[in-house]
């Protein structure tokens, strides 16, 4: 309520003079609290909500004393919008993309989990005060992104809550909000269904449709699909991850001509650089498939040291996700696998990979290094495979050899 509005009555000052202590002509006998802030013409202008002026200078001295505190100790005194923090946040994340700390996929991952909370919050993106932080409002976010999306898994939204707590932390770094905004959020388990190899019949099955002509043939014009077909067919063999494979440049690989007269054993050794890597190292793969390289140069109209290998075929460009993800989709439903027990994705690719390489007898530290991943994390995530080799082994039938000597040494 402008103090132009209205008549102030009953005025007394607090802090000489810094602090006012009033009631107006509209007030109904509430008082009211305008405290002096440097650099800020208007200060600050707040209901006491009480008529009793022992309490109201009370609450007074109160809210001067917090004001005081939060300006000697560097804090924003008026509070900022949530846009603002969010805005901050990625701002200093695309530094983190500038610097190689994180890739520029992580930095569209964390602006795509902050418009899931601008929806939560409202279109209005409130002031962080106006949005019930000290209460229970973001106990009830996984609920409103299951209501939104019922296939969304813990996993997704225990690291959405996490981006979002960073960016509550930030502003409280920065001094432009206090500790006790950080939202709390509902207790959540992770998720515990890992992504599952595919068994031999479904990779196959995947592989066999991928050559089809309804596959390759629903788009000749621009040969998407045979890009998509000759990708599935790298990452099932050397076990590269879908933003690695997709930032491929032809000066990124080797075909390694093994058999010249057989090129199922033709290889592929592949450098990547940092900034194309999850954990931001250079990493060299090593990897079956060498014809399926050979075989792009044969369609593709970017052949050279700087192009894109997986491109569209007009621009130049990279080929944009959704041609992946709807070729995929179309897969899965022409092959029953959209029906499977559990979704399968790019990433199944990836483990279907791994899983294999140890049942080869690969050695467990060569295949993390070539993943790209720690040996702890290969031995948790693929453990089950030496179980099942050891149990193969421990349950192998006695040769009749062994039967034989077996019988002489009881006799």
């Amino acid at each position: 309520m402008p103090e132009t509005q209205s008549f102030q009555l009953k005025q007394f000052d607090l802090y000489n003079g810094d602090c006012k202590v009033f009631t107006t002509s509209t007030s109904g006998g509430n008082y009211y609290v305008k405290i002096r802030v440097p650099g800020n013409p208007n200060g600050i202008r707040k209901s006491l909500k009480t008529k009793d002026e022992k309490l109201a200078r009370h609450l007074a001295e109160q809210e001067y004393i917090n004001v005081r505190a939060r300006i000697q100790n560097g804090q924003a005194i008026f509070q900022p919008k949530l846009k603002e923090l969010v805005e901050d946040y990625i701002q200093l994340k695309q530094l983190d993309v500038d610097v190689g700390h994180i890739t520029k996929g992580r930095h569209d991952t964390i602006k795509t989990q902050l418009r899931h909370l601008e929806r939560f919050v409202g279109d209005s993106y409130k002031s962080v005060l106006a949005i019930n932080f000290g209460g229970d409002l973001f106990k009830t976010y996984y609920k409103f992104r299951k209501d939104n999306n019922p296939e969304v898994n813990s996993t997704t939204l225990i690291n959405e809550a996490s981006t979002i707590s960073a960016v509550y932390k930030e502003g409280v770094r920065t001094g432009k909000i206090p500790f006790t905004s950080i939202p709390s959020f509902a207790r959540l388990t992770k998720s515990g269904n890992r992504r599952e190899a595919l068994s031999i019949k479904q990779l196959k099955l995947i592989t066999d449709h991928m050559r089809t002509k309804k596959f390759l043939n629903y788009d000749r014009e621009n040969l998407h699909r045979y890009f998509i077909r000759d990708f599935t067919l790298l990452l099932s063999n050397t076990g590269l991850r879908f933003g690695e494979a997709r930032r491929l440049k032809w000066k990124h690989v080797k075909v390694l001509r093994r058999g010249l007269n057989d090129k199922n054993k033709w290889l592929c050794e592949v450098n990547l650089s940092s900034e194309m890597t999850k954990n931001r190292k250079e990493r060299q793969v090593q990897g079956r498939a060498g014809y399926v390289l050979e075989r792009i140069k044969t369609y593709s109209n970017y052949t050279k040291q700087n192009d894109y290998i997986f491109v569209d075929n007009h621009s130049g460009n990279p080929l944009d996700k959704h041609y992946y993800y709807r070729s995929w989709d179309s897969m899965l439903i022409a092959t029953g696998l959209d029906k499977a027990n559990y979704p399968i994705t790019y990433y199944n690719l990836r483990h279907t990979y791994a899983t294999l390489r140890l049942y080869a007898g690969v050695d467990p530290y060569t295949l993390s290094k070539n993943l790209g991943t720690g040996l702890n994390f290969l031995q948790e995530h693929y453990g089950q495979v030496q179980t099942r080799k050891l149990r193969d082994e421990l349950t192998k039938d006695l040769t009749k050899k062994m039967m034989k000597d077996l019988r002489e040494e009881s006799e």
